[in-house]
């Protein structure tokens, strides 16, 4: 059971038979938002992140430039 994972990251190192989420992780939230961006047709030149230094953190910062909505 996952009940506070923010990471999309969960079978890399293991193998499970069943998982469970509580709760969105977190690739969704910064995906939705590069899509609504392409969607309204707002152009950004740089961008920048704050995240913390471990999974959670360098996930998040991934998947907002990863999303490729072009």
């Amino acid at each position: 059971m996952l009940y506070d994972c923010g990471t999309p990251r969960v079978f890399e190192e293991a193998s499970y038979n069943y998982v469970f989420r509580t709760a969105a992780h977190a690739a969704m939230d910064n995906i939705s938002l590069a899509k609504y961006m392409t969607s309204r047709g707002i152009k950004v030149d740089t961008f920048a992140g704050v995240n913390q230094d471990y999974a959670w953190g360098q996930d998040s910062w991934a998947g907002f430039p990863g999303a490729k909505c072009n």
